[in-house]
């Protein structure tokens, strides 16, 4: 699959990488969500509610040449992309991070 925005996330993805992802599509509207494995929990909701949720794929569909940003989610070491990590170091490729667990320190 040729997709240029892609949202994706780390491999075992849990419930707020999950949500995360979702919400990034509020900035990236034209963005695909792709996902490798799915915690089973969060596999399971999605298999509930996927007529509510815009689809999604499987990151081994993806063309990874075409991909122009990558925006990760939750993913500030590019091996926690999975099959993505050879995208995300590519100098050509504008990269967004999202990662809500950095703690802040200042003086």
């Amino acid at each position: 699959m040729r997709a240029e925005e892609v949202i994706a996330t780390h491999g075992n993805t849990d419930f707020d990488a999950f949500a995360a992802m979702h919400a990034a599509r509020r900035l990236y509207p034209e963005a695909v969500v792709a996902v490798g494995a799915l915690n089973r929990n969060v596999r399971d909701f999605y298999r509930l509610r996927a007529e509510e949720l815009r689809p999604m794929v499987e990151v081994a569909r993806l063309e990874l040449d075409a991909i122009h940003p990558l925006i990760g989610i939750q993913a500030t070491n590019a091996s926690r992309l999975g099959d993505l990590e050879p995208v995300a170091p590519d100098p050509s490729v504008e990269n967004a991070l999202f990662e809500p667990h950095v703690e802040v320190v200042t003086d």
